[in-house]
């Protein structure tokens, strides 16, 4: 059986901070911080761990600047594999599994209403 090989890209808005895999994971990058007294301190990446709420998108905390917020990791995805959505684009599950947010199951879909 063949292995697949995961990409990585920077995720859209966070770059040089986190990465989004083309298997639907979410990693953040080695880098070294600055506390709040002013020293460098070293930061090891590590993947991260998503929210899952059965039935609705998995969703992940990110931090920029001090600043968390919270990103739907299939909407990240798809910014960083295939470019940023439309004015109506949402995102759509092949399978209809909203956990499952490998790029092979994502896809912009129109959503205009009417």
């Amino acid at each position: 059986m063949k292995q697949q090989i995961e990409t990585w890209k920077d995720a859209p808005g966070y770059e040089g901070l986190y990465e989004v895999s083309d298997m639907g994971r979410v990693r953040s990058i080695d880098r070294v911080i600055e506390t709040r007294r002013g020293a460098k301190k070293p930061y090891l990446g590590r993947l991260m761990v998503t929210q899952f709420e059965p039935g609705k998108p998995q969703t992940i905390i990110l931090t920029k600047a001090g600043n968390r917020k919270c990103e739907k990791v299939g909407q990240l995805v798809l910014q960083a594999f295939v470019g940023e959505r439309g004015k109506n684009d949402v995102v759509s599950y092949r399978d209809q599994d909203p956990s499952n947010n490998q790029l092979s199951n994502l896809m912009w879909v129109n959503d205009v209403k009417g």
